[in-house]
């Protein structure tokens, strides 16, 4: 038989997420951030909109609001990338 395939997305998000059975309160679904606010992107399963997991961690600026998402702007290598994440996923910085 062929051996089971360790590649990076399942045995990086497991080891992340491994211990962590902290509920979430209502302060993390409802917190609302203003344009130009710096924030963190955070890695927490069980909601969509999650970022990838090699941007955990970075701090970025939030640009504008699409829907009941954030647009953050962060820096990656020598250029920049926007994405839309919900505010679970976000940490003031």
């Amino acid at each position: 038989m062929v051996k089971a395939s360790k590649g990076y997305q399942v045995t990086k998000t497991r080891s992340l997420r491994k211990g962590r059975k902290k509920k979430l309160g209502a302060t993390r679904l409802f917190t609302k951030y203003k344009v130009g606010d710096s924030v963190t992107l955070l890695m927490t399963s069980g909601f969509s909109g999650m970022p990838h997991g090699r941007y955990r961690g970075r701090t970025g600026k939030v640009i504008g609001i699409r829907g009941n998402a954030y647009v953050v702007k962060v820096r990656d290598m020598n250029g920049s990338k926007q994405f839309a994440v919900p505010s679970v996923h976000l940490r003031k910085a």
